[in-house]
């Protein structure tokens, strides 16, 4: 196990050197010129190239680049061009509103999809069934952003329960906080709780066919020992694969619905950055959510191997 993790470990830091390289060259690519968009078209280039000394801009790509991410380890992401701020302390300013907006939607698609994806396996082909996967081809034909709309539209404009944008942190109340926040996780958790409905009874029918299955009927174990002791832990391998993809899919889902909702976290940062060409924050934006992703990944990797030991011993004998 201690081999396995370390490898995936090792991996997981490449791939975050990788994707931190891409980001920059990217930016580096991209047509325009920040000094210009921070001065003004009107700038005279004596000035201009001042600022670009001062930024460090003038020097070459590979010296810029390596500077950066040495201050990355030691803890800095550099300085907003926008803001005139630490970056760090802008991305922890609105990480955790980020955050907490993703593991909302995430418990929301547990809730939703838990219940519903076995419960359309044990009825297989019934009404329950039927109704349960017309309502995940609606879940999966709508995007997010249109469920967000549609919601805003229906419980903040015709009948104004909930705030339709703006986000309350905890320290205000709870009741407050979780209503400025109960819209958006809905939107974000409709689809993916669409997806993982299919999965799970997808997985699960699968399982109950398997002979160990049928033996245990044969032995007169109750539905519940066979559904949830023996046939819902393998049944889930392949649902917690997708839940890991899915968190993912969460972290970068925020973009676009806080920017609907007006909530100031990674999302509506990145897309001020973006707008403002502000490549400091740009970059720390993009590293801070592709880390975040890559140890939910990790973190699933690991549980993966848990609840099915063949993988980890096929990565110890490729090891060896």
């Amino acid at each position: 196990m201690g081999f396995y993790i370390l490898r995936r470990l090792s991996s997981s830091f490449i791939l975050i050197f990788i994707v931190s390289l891409i980001t920059f060259m990217v930016l580096m690519w991209l047509p325009g010129d920040a000094v210009h968009v921070m001065l003004g078209t009107e700038a005279s280039h004596d000035t201009a190239e001042k600022l670009r000394a001062h930024l460090g801009l003038d020097r070459l790509w590979y010296l810029q680049y390596g500077e950066w991410l040495i201050n990355i380890f030691q803890g800095d992401f550099g300085t907003s061009m926008l803001y005139g701020q630490p970056v760090q302390e802008l991305l922890l300013e609105r990480l955790w509103i980020s955050l907490s907006l993703a593991f909302y939607a995430f418990i929301l698609t547990l809730i939703f999809a838990f219940p519903l994806g076995v419960l359309a396996a044990v009825k297989k082909n019934s009404i329950v069934d039927r109704l349960i996967q017309g309502s995940v081809q609606i879940g999966l034909a709508v995007p997010a952003f249109w469920f967000a709309i549609l919601l805003v539209l229906v419980f903040a404009v015709y009948f104004p329960i909930f705030p339709p944008s703006g986000y309350l942190p905890i320290s205000e109340g709870i009741g407050p906080h979780l209503k400025s926040v109960l819209l958006p996780s809905i939107s974000l958790a409709i689809v993916e709780a669409a997806v993982l409905i299919r999965m799970i009874r997808g997985s699960l029918l699968s399982v109950l066919k398997e002979d160990y299955i049928t033996f245990a009927r044969t032995k007169g174990l109750s539905p519940f020992q066979i559904y949830f002791k023996y046939a819902l832990k393998k049944g889930m391998i392949w649902p917690l694969t997708l839940m890991g993809m899915q968190v993912m899919s969460l972290v970068s889902g925020v973009i676009i619905i806080e920017n609907i909702f007006a909530i100031p976290g990674l999302g509506r940062l990145l897309l001020i950055a973006v707008q403002q060409r502000d490549l400091m924050l740009i970059q720390g934006v993009v590293v801070v959510m592709s880390m975040i992703v890559i140890i939910v990944n990790l973190v699933v990797d690991l549980l993966y191997s848990y609840m099915d030991p063949r993988i980890k011993l096929h990565a110890v004998k490729e090891g060896q």
